[in-house]
């Protein structure tokens, strides 16, 4: 299928398969804009967006690291997630031993609390916890947040994981010697996630593991039922939920363009205060029969860079083939707008 792409954003497809199992063609768009400084002023076009990222991005470890950032090929994402990639700053670049960091967009929002790093401490009662570090940036990432795997110190191949975050750290129910073991560094506002084994909600802003328990009851059932009467589709109860990369608190209804954007202590300016870009994607797909469909996109995913100055805005529309891909020749992107945006 030949694209006429006639945006200045990257754009592309992916093949998928309907749940019935014919297969669909997913058309992504990303759109990057730049955080503006002063307060209030609108994002900014850029010379020079980000590309569509085809892969999934591991941390320096992929066995043990959360993933950076997730590929944009998702098949379909049923609501946006407002995602963000960075650290969280003290205001004024004055340490601090603690920290609330936060989002809004629209009537939406999230926010949790930042922690200096600290340790387990062998006390004369017990396990005792250290001092909180101060700090004046501290990256933000589930590497960070309540989690782990913690092993047996005993007998190694007994292991006790963290469904909610295979990546954290804080989660030790099996070791008896906690000396020197990390305590997370980010909880629910106004809360503290210190019981070693605790059943805390992870606080991050980036990807969620594809395999944890958020993402993982929404992948289906793959049993000998499915192997019998559905493989290679996806099973009946699969849920596209599972497409989302970002924990469930950070799932929005799809934006229109124009709501308030609000970024508290996650760029070294203390806070950004700006407004969505308002635009529209259309994909016009032609088929080799002359026949012509328009889409317009779901704006399904939004990206804060804020130590880069930026926000990409990811676009995802799909179509399901008759017969197969092979039937449509070309497929024709454009955009409305964007209004709100100040020249680059």
């Amino acid at each position: 299928m030949l694209i006429e792409n006639t945006t200045p954003w990257p754009a592309n497809f992916t093949v998928a398969h309907t749940r019935e199992g014919h297969e669909q063609v997913v058309f992504v768009t990303k759109a990057t804009f730049a955080l503006p400084t002063a307060p209030g002023a609108p994002c900014a076009r850029v010379p020079d967006p980000l590309p569509l990222i085809e892969a999934d991005v591991p941390g320096a470890d992929p066995a043990l690291d959360a993933t950076v950032f997730e590929s944009d090929f998702a098949a379909h994402k049923p609501f946006c997630e407002v995602l963000v990639h960075g650290q969280a700053h003290a205001p004024e670049g004055r340490p601090v031993t603690e920290l609330g960091v936060g989002v809004r967009l629209g009537g939406w929002s999230k926010r949790f609390t930042v922690h200096g790093p600290r340790i387990w401490l062998k006390g004369a009662a017990g396990f005792v916890l250290s001092d909180k570090r101060p700090f004046v940036r501290q990256p933000l990432s589930y590497d960070i947040a309540y989690g782990g795997v913690d092993a047996d110190p005993s007998d190694p191949s007994r292991q006790a994981w963290y469904e909610g975050n295979f990546a954290g750290i804080g989660y030790y129910p099996l070791r008896a010697d906690r000396e020197g073991a990390e305590v997370a560094r980010t909880s629910a506002f106004g809360t503290d996630a210190t019981d070693p084994a605790g059943r805390y909600a992870p606080m991050g802003f980036g990807p969620l593991g594809r395999a944890w328990a958020q993402r993982r009851r929404f992948a289906g059932t793959y049993d000998a039922a499915w192997i019998e009467n559905r493989m290679p589709f996806l099973p009946d109860d699969f849920d596209d939920r599972y497409h989302m990369a970002a924990a469930e608190d950070q799932h929005l209804p799809y934006p229109v363009g124009g709501e308030p954007v609000e970024l508290v202590n996650l760029s070294a300016s203390g806070r950004i205060q700006t407004f969505l870009p308002r635009m529209q994607i259309v994909v016009v797909f032609e088929r080799r029969s002359g026949r012509v469909t328009q889409r317009v996109a779901n704006l399904d995913t939004i990206l804060f860079l804020p130590d880069e100055g930026r926000v990409t805005m990811t676009f995802r529309t799909r179509i399901a083939a008759e017969r197969d891909i092979f039937e449509f020749a070309q497929a024709i992107v454009s955009m409305r707008g964007p209004e709100g945006v100040a020249d680059g």
